[in-house]
């Protein structure tokens, strides 16, 4: 790990108690069955909405608030790679411009934090004295532990030194980890985290899972054990507003987005067991698009983010015996590096339509994104500092648009039909361009739709130009002139409940993405079915997606032995 610098900040006025009236676990908490806490209805959402509001401070202007000029997200840092104290992180992500951390179970101790008043208070003021937001933890270490030390015996190296003596069990070892994820969930909780960002190990080491030979029965068996193991966490955790975000990843109990949708199935789909997606490890197996367009046609939610890219590098097994990650076959790489399987816009722009940002703006926040550096060649430090210098570049002022713009589209088409109404003579081919509205051309087709069944009624008076279409003043196609009158702004309280504009109550339904069936990781596509003839005669194309997929890495080591994939 490497030397941060020190970066002195502001003081402010320190915290001298937690928000609530009383308690929020009421009485003690059984260590070894934290299950049986008892729970201030009243004390927790006073310590979430503190959370909130302290975020929102930072994070937006207060005119803001009451408008729909709110960033879409904030960037930040990951900081499971740093061993350094939470001071120092904290000092560190704001000297490079990050608007929110999210730091690991290295630098806060959510077990303590349950029990512990004077420590959550300590953790609150070092957050208010670095003027960053606390929004999520990762706990990767501790929830791979707590599953796979059942049967592997390498998920030990993660297992605290308390834990250990001669001859332990594993079922043994693995309660006191489950126990330890009792206390955890109850320490975000307690100050008021809403979601944590982990991984899930598997309970048995299928040799390993996912790779053929496996037999449907074992795996069945397999994800049968998680869910009774992971039950019991997930009911506690709902219990307390925290969201338990698993990242897709090689060698966990998910390494794709099927496997993550069985086991979310099987659990009942709590609406807390989602997504911390990380579109990095989609390299071996299914694309980071296909497993967003698959969570998202399940239904399952995607609710916090990893920001990091990764190049596949020609002539070298993807997977192998190879320990260096210089001379691997893939490589974690920079976020704008072209030759990576991931472009930040697509991804951001799929973060949109993934539950993610109606989750976090519902609640009066922008989604946080948070870059998580790895790289072999170069210092960690300047890895994360360029990426988040180039997140913000291109995330800084993004809004969500009040509609999408084909929406737009279709109502100036129809208002340009009514105003013209030219009839069929007059249009020589199927499209032909009319004035649209604020000097837009509209694009009419005399086939797609047939004339308004009552021609008595008035026409519709045409409407402005959605801002879907613009960003900065620039339209698809150039730059839109002044409107003669400016437009009203919209209401904030129409639709909203919470001061904030409809929009982020209910975003607008994603219009024209589909998602096509996907064949399993190492098969080939079935053939597809002869699409009806157009007019001309000719089949309509298809096509199949590359496929990809992602590594083993338990937490922020990311030094995993991989391992050759047979063909099957």
């Amino acid at each position: 790990m490497e030397e941060m610098p020190l970066v002195d900040s502001q003081k402010t006025t320190r915290i001298t108690s937690e928000a609530g009236d009383g308690a929020l676990v009421l009485g003690n908490i059984n260590p070894d069955n934290p299950h049986e806490v008892q729970i201030n209805p009243a004390v927790l959402a006073a310590r979430q909405k503190f959370l909130i509001s302290f975020a929102q401070g930072l994070l937006w202007n207060p005119a803001d608030l009451q408008s729909r000029k709110k960033d879409v997200f904030a960037i930040g840092m990951e900081c499971g790679q740093y061993s350094q104290g939470l001071a120092e992180v904290l000092a560190f992500g704001k000297s490079i411009g990050c608007q929110v951390i999210q730091p690991s179970a290295n630098h806060i101790d959510l077990a303590r934090a349950a029990t512990d008043a004077a420590y959550r208070l300590e953790v609150w003021n070092a957050f208010q004295e670095a003027e960053m937001p606390l929004t999520s933890v990762s706990i990767h270490c501790d929830t791979y532990a707590a599953i796979a030390v059942l049967d592997n015996s390498r998920a030990q190296m993660f297992t605290p030194p308390e834990f250990m003596r001669q001859e332990i069990r594993a079922s043994d070892l693995s309660a006191k980890h489950l126990n330890k994820l009792g206390l955890m969930i109850i320490g975000a909780g307690q100050l008021g985290i809403p979601g944590l960002h982990l991984f899930w190990g598997p309970p048995k080491n299928l040799a390993p899972y996912g790779w053929a030979p496996q037999t449907p029965a074992d795996v069945l068996a397999m994800r049968q054990k998680f869910v009774a193991l992971v039950r019991p966490l997930v009911e506690l955790a709902a219990r307390f507003g925290v969201s338990l975000c698993h990242e897709i990843h090689f060698g966990t109990i998910a390494m794709t987005s099927d496997d993550l949708i069985a086991v979310w199935e099987m659990l009942g789909k709590p609406d807390n067991f989602c997504v911390g997606i990380d579109p990095s490890h989609f390299w071996n197996g299914e694309t980071w698009l296909q497993a967003m367009d698959k969570l998202r046609a399940a239904g399952m939610k995607v609710r916090l983010a990893h920001a990091k890219n990764a190049v596949v590098r020609s002539g070298r097994p993807l997977l192998g015996l190879q320990m260096d990650d210089r001379l691997r076959g893939m490589a974690f790489t920079s976020l704008d590096d072209t030759a990576g399987i991931v472009s930040m816009w697509e991804y951001l722009g799929a973060l949109t339509i993934s539950g993610m940002v109606e989750f976090w703006l519902s609640r009066g926040l922008p989604a946080p994104v948070h870059v998580e550096a790895e790289n072999p060649f170069f210092r960690i430090n300047e890895v994360t500092a360029k990426g988040v210098k180039y997140l913000r570049s291109i995330t800084d002022g993004l809004q969500l648009p009040t509609g999408h713009f084909t929406d737009a589209m279709r109502r100036e088409k129809a208002s340009a039909e009514a105003v013209s109404a030219p009839s069929p003579a007059s249009v020589d081919d199927a499209h032909a361009e009319v004035p649209g509205v604020n000097g837009f051309p509209a694009i009419v087709s005399s086939e797609a739709e047939p004339p308004p069944s009552n021609p008595t009624t008035a026409p519709a008076a045409p409407t402005a130009l959605s801002d879907a279409m613009v960003l900065n003043g620039q339209s698809r196609i150039g730059v839109l002139p002044e409107p003669a009158t400016p437009p009203e702004p919209p209401s904030a309280a129409a639709g909203s409940s919470d001061g904030l504009p409809a929009f982020v109550q209910t975003p607008p339904a994603f219009v024209g993405l589909t998602t096509s069936e996907i064949p399993a990781p190492g098969t080939q596509p079935p053939a597809a079915e002869p699409a009806p003839a157009s007019e001309a005669g000719a089949p309509a194309a298809t096509g199949s997606p590359a496929e990809t997929g992602h590594e083993i890495t338990p937490k922020g080591k990311k030094k995993a032995r991989s391992r050759w994939l047979p063909a099957e």
